[in-house]
């Protein structure tokens, strides 16, 4: 039996994808290289007047509905890249500080037979670095009175060290 060639199906339905990564990536050079005179007259840094933007505004979101499509310009896409990686970061952050003070405040109140309510707005304002410390010492304390001690005089180092 023969053997069947590979299928080049993708490639051969896929041949304008390097000229759209190309004018992607490198649209205002390919403009002045084809079209100088229009290149010459194009604003590229076009900067929209303070009054005019909320307009703008509205019309591109309008437009983006309709087309469901979000128009990120090549500048732009890193910095939103950017931002979503900063904004995980800042979300894993904050969860795990939830889930600590969570923690703390459960075992804190089955400890010393108090609400958990009642301990988890004392543990917010701490650092996450206190919450672990805290966490790793919480059974050397005996008594609700010395955590809420303690406690106290971690936000009182914080607010001296700010």
């Amino acid at each position: 039996m023969k053997k069947q060639p590979k299928s080049n199906k993708r490639s051969q339905d896929d041949y304008d994808s390097p000229w759209k990564e190309i004018l992607e990536n490198y649209y205002p050079e390919f403009i002045e290289f084809f079209f100088p005179k229009a290149y010459k007259d194009i604003d590229w840094v076009m900067e929209i007047p303070k009054e005019l933007s909320p307009i703008f505004e509205k019309k591109l979101e309008r437009y983006e509905k309709e087309k469901k499509m979000y128009y990120i310009t090549q500048l732009q896409r890193p910095s939103f890249e950017r931002g979503q990686k900063e904004g995980e970061k800042r979300g894993e952050k904050k969860g795990e500080k939830k889930g600590l003070i969570k923690m703390l405040s459960t075992i804190i109140a089955k400890k010393f037979n108090s609400q958990v309510r009642r301990e988890s707005p004392r543990l917010r304002n701490l650092e996450k670095e206190d919450l672990m410390s805290l966490a790793e010492n919480i059974f050397a304390f005996n008594s609700l009175e010395s955590v809420h001690d303690w406690i106290n005089q971690k936000k009182k180092t914080q607010k001296n060290d700010k």
